[in-house]
């Protein structure tokens, strides 16, 4: 029978040993996600008065330098989330 893609993978990322680190790297996430949750909810009131309206940030298409840099962003995040996890040799 062959794998699907939603299959889990055949080998453990982390072991039970590693189920607080787990834990850590969940919190972590979800420090990054508040942050953002509540920078992103004031940018929309502020942007929202000054006559930018969610829909036009939801249509916004970014140029290649903006790409670049939310690329950096994403993979710094990412980097902090693995560290947290114990997970530091991990490819994001």
């Amino acid at each position: 029978m062959s794998r699907r893609p939603t299959d889990p993978p055949e080998t453990a990322i982390l072991k039970d040993a590693h189920i607080d680190d787990v834990a850590r790297g969940l919190l972590a996430l979800a420090r990054e996600v508040w942050v953002l949750t509540d920078r992103v909810m004031i940018m929309e009131a502020l942007l929202e008065d000054r006559g930018v309206s969610s829909g036009m940030i939801d249509n916004f298409q970014p140029d290649e330098k903006l790409e670049l840099e939310l690329k950096k962003r994403r993979e710094a995040m990412l980097g902090r989330l693995m560290t947290a996890m114990g997970a530091e040799g991990l490819n994001t």
